[in-house]
């Protein structure tokens, strides 16, 4: 098995595919890093000119931190929102299509033949889990360090609840005002699970069909598709609002982000996706 993997990591993360994703993903991030500090320059010195002239009591300088404009929180620019719709796509382009063509090729006879069904289906399974999960929390990454090195890590405080974004029943809100950079850590390992159980469910559409844009596009299409739902659904259960991923990874506007549709969207994928790679180990007859 350990052979199998590494070659199968070598193979994900020393491609192109992987490279122009996480490339394109790094300047969607610093773009917004870059419109999100013009933003707190423009904000403090505004602030500032008011406190000296004696009509600003309060600067709320709590609000004016790294914990407001990193790319999650950014509700100031389109790269954000870009970033986060577009990142479907972003986790299933680096290598969720490998399986697909392997198959095409019938080089996926050679390799189980040599190493076996398991652990063949399981080690590009892991593979395309970590490429997908690494393309898309890289660039996120890159923005917390941008931001980090210009920003001051001002703890939150709740009386400002307006200005974050954050309110009581948000995904991870217990910890949002008492350990916020816990609360970065969550919101970073969340972006990395969503993006790996994405690149693995594209590559178990492969298990049904040979067509390398189906294995691409159906998760950014389901994922569109629960978007719209939770539309039509709102104004009779108001959490239904963020049912897709593209919705509560990042910055959701008004909208709270419950925890609920990421445990169950979460868990259906990892179990449905276990499931099929281990039914396809059992059962397909690749001959």
């Amino acid at each position: 098995m350990k052979n199998v993997l590494a070659l199968e990591l070598r193979k994900a993360f020393r491609n192109r595919s992987f490279l122009a994703v996480v490339l394109i993903g790094c300047v969607l991030s610093l773009l917004s890093a870059w419109m999100c500090l013009l933003q707190y320059g423009q904000d403090t010195y505004y602030f500032q000119l008011e406190a000296d002239s004696g009509y600003l009591s309060n600067p709320m300088l709590e609000v004016e931190s790294f914990y407001t404009y990193w790319i999650v929180m950014d509700s100031f620019t389109l790269f954000s929102s870009l970033l986060f719709y577009l990142l479907p796509l972003f986790a299933t382009l680096p290598y969720a299509w490998s399986y697909c063509q392997e198959r095409n090729r019938a080089y996926e006879r050679n390799l189980v033949v040599r190493c076996g069904r398991y652990r063949y289906y399981f080690g590009k399974y892991i593979a395309a889990f970590l490429s997908g999960g690494l393309a898309v929390v890289l660039p996120v990454l890159l923005n917390i360090l941008v931001m980090a090195m210009f920003l001051p890590a001002r703890t939150p405080q709740v009386d400002y609840t307006i200005y974050y974004g954050v309110s009581y029943g948000d995904l991870f809100s217990a910890v949002f005002y008492t350990y916020p950079a816990l609360y970065v850590l969550l919101r970073v390992l969340l972006i990395f699970l969503f993006g790996g159980l994405l690149a693995v469910f594209g590559m178990s559409v492969a298990y049904f069909t040979r067509n390398r844009v189906a294995v691409l596009v159906t998760p950014f299409f389901c994922c569109v598709a629960l978007q719209v739902l939770g539309q039509a659904l709102y104004s009779y259960m108001a959490d239904s609002a963020l049912l897709s991923p593209i919705n509560f990874l990042g910055q959701s506007g008004d909208f709270s982000r419950p925890l609920w549709p990421a445990l169950l969207e979460g868990g259906i994928l990892l179990a449905g996706t276990l499931l099929l790679t281990w039914m396809r180990g059992r059962k397909h007859e690749i001959y």
